[in-house]
C-alpha cells in the first residue's frame, strides 16, 4: 500500500495541464546556460515571446573565452514546444546567427550560422524549467572549434534554466 501511495503521488506531481504552464501565446521566456567547451568557459542567453501557443520566437547571444580564442554570436531563433500534458515538454527549433571566432595568433573568421535544436524541458514550476538541448550547427566560415581545429560544423549538448512570465 505504501508503494502504491508513493507511485500515485509521483504521478500526481508530474501531471499538469499545459494551460498552467507559461508556454501559451503572449508569454515570454528568458533562458541561460553556462558551459565549458574545448577549454573555453562561456554561455548563452536567450529571450523570446510566444507568438502562438507553443511557438517561441526570440533573440540570442553566446560568448566563449579561452587563452587561445574568443567565440561569440548573436541572432534569432524559433522553437516549437510539443503539448504533452505533463511537466516534460520536448521541443525542436532552428536559429540563424552571425558568428565570429577570434584566434589569438590567426585572422578572425566571421560567418552566418544555421542551427537546429532538439531539446527537452522539465518544468520545476509553472514558470521555471530545466532544459537539455542538442544543438547542431553549420557556418559559412570556420567559426567553430573542434579538437583544437577550426571548422564550419558544430554539435554539443547543453543544460540550462528558463524563466517564463
Amino acid at each position: 500500500m505504501k508503494r502504491f501511495i508513493i507511485l500515485l503521488s509521483l504521478v500526481f506531481i508530474t501531471q499538469i495541464q499545459a494551460q498552467e504552464l507559461k508556454i501559451l501565446q503572449g508569454n515570454n521566456e528568458f533562458s541561460g546556460s553556462a558551459a565549458v567547451n574545448q577549454g573555453a568557459f562561456g554561455g548563452e542567453l536567450k529571450m523570446g515571446t510566444f507568438l502562438l501557443d507553443h511557438l517561441l520566437l526570440g533573440g540570442k547571444a553566446d560568448y566563449y573565452d579561452s587563452d587561445y580564442y574568443v567565440r561569440y554570436s548573436a541572432g534569432v531563433y524559433m522553437n516549437y514546444l510539443f503539448e504533452t500534458g505533463s511537466y516534460w515538454i520536448p521541443y525542436v527549433g532552428a536559429g540563424l546567427d552571425l558568428g565570429a571566432l577570434e584566434p589569438v595568433f590567426l585572422e578572425k573568421e566571421t560567418g552566418v550560422e544555421f542551427e537546429l535544436y532538439f531539446g527537452l524541458k522539465y518544468f520545476l514550476a509553472p514558470n521555471v524549467s530545466l532544459n537539455t538541448e542538442l544543438k547542431l550547427g553549420y557556418s559559412s566560415a570556420n567559426t567553430y572549434l573542434e579538437s583544437n581545429e577550426y571548422t564550419d560544423t558544430d554539435y554539443h549538448l547543453g543544460v540550462g534554466l528558463s524563466y517564463y512570465w
